[in-house]
């Protein structure tokens, strides 16, 4: 399966908290369950993140299934890239 990742957009909050209110989806993430105010917070932060600090909604089948981050140190990826997701 072909992964495909585009910046994440403040439209994209319902589908976020669709998997980040759930225990089962951030059980080895530093986060959640998220309520839908903290869900927000986070894409409103990703959204307006500095150029270092690269936020991606993950797609499937036009629904957004799950996230990425990659944080760049001296405009190189660094090993602390994490990403989420549902399915």
């Amino acid at each position: 399966m072909l992964v495909t990742l585009r910046p994440l957009a403040l439209d994209d909050t319902a589908a976020v908290h669709d998997w980040a209110r759930l225990p089962e989806s951030c059980r080895y993430q530093a986060w959640g369950p998220n309520t839908y105010e903290q869900t927000q917070a986070y894409v409103r932060a990703a959204v307006a993140a500095p150029p270092d600090r690269l936020v991606f909604a993950v797609p499937l089948d036009g629904e957004v299934v799950g996230s990425a981050e990659l944080k760049l140190h001296g405009g190189h990826p660094s090993p602390s890239a994490t990403g989420a997701w549902e399915r």
